[in-house]
């Protein structure tokens, strides 16, 4: 009598125990030497100019680490330089776009905002109000140009002794008349705005250190890139780059 369990056993395997078998014509990938040096380098800095300046940093580690796993024997001189100039189009190399941008858009919106808080400060007023205005500056130009030496000083008494209309018109006009007259506006009147025109005084600072950062970081680009540039790994030499940490208009 036939129970339904099958009285024998089979030596083929089934399916479920059967190895995946690999296509003939599948083609698996070889990785690259050095192929994780040419990723996006991560870094754990919380502002625009420390992201920058670690970023940067980091792409000089990674591309001298890179350098390092290329067979110079493999190339022709021609062949070599192609090789050495891929790194550029890379997530690493492309980071370097991306810093300057970055710290581009920092500089542009301290400057936004330094403009804001001048406009808030000095807002348009009638055609009276814009007279006086004039009149109050051609005054104070009047007193800035009889100080011969001491204009920085004859700045900080305009701005002292200024009411709140007269702030914003000072506020308007002085930094480029100082410019004319070889004196740093920032530098020379900072005490005093701090006291006047704190909110003023806090968005110069901003802006003036995101202007530096941004010099830095430009000069700090053009010196990467120019090292990247070699035509073989033996005459790389990790550029020198300035410290724009000490100009972050965010720490």
């Amino acid at each position: 009598m036939q129970t339904g369990i099958p009285t024998a056993y089979t030596e083929t395997p089934l399916i479920v125990d059967a190895q995946p078998q690999q296509s003939p014509t599948e083609y698996v990938q070889p990785v690259m030497p050095g192929a994780q040096f040419l990723n996006a380098p991560s870094v754990n800095d919380t502002t625009t100019v420390g992201r920058a300046q670690a970023s940067l940093e980091a792409v000089g580690d990674q591309f001298d680490k890179w350098l390092r796993t290329i067979k110079t024997d493999d190339y022709s001189p021609d062949g070599l330089r192609a090789r050495i100039s891929e790194f550029a189009t890379t997530p690493a190399g492309k980071t370097i776009d991306a810093v300057m941008q970055t710290t581009e858009q920092l500089r542009d919106s301290t400057k936004a905002d330094l403009e804001r808080v001048q406009r808030e400060l000095s807002p348009d007023g009638d055609t009276a109000q814009e007279l006086r205005n004039t009149r109050y500056w051609n005054r104070a130009q009047r007193q800035l140009d009889a100080a011969k030496d001491g204009v920085a000083g004859a700045a900080v008494a305009l701005l002292r002794h200024a009411e709140p209309a007269e702030l914003g018109v000072l506020l308007q006009e002085l930094p480029s008349y100082l410019r004319s007259r070889g004196v740093s506006f920032d530098a020379s009147t900072k005490a005093i705005l701090a006291e006047k025109a704190p909110q003023y005084a806090r968005a110069l600072k901003r802006a003036v250190d995101a202007e530096q950062a941004y010099e830095v970081t430009r000069h700090n680009v053009q010196q990467m890139r120019s090292r990247l540039s070699v035509s073989h790994p033996g005459a790389y030499q990790k550029p020198f780059l300035v410290d724009a940490r000490k100009y972050d208009p965010d720490r």
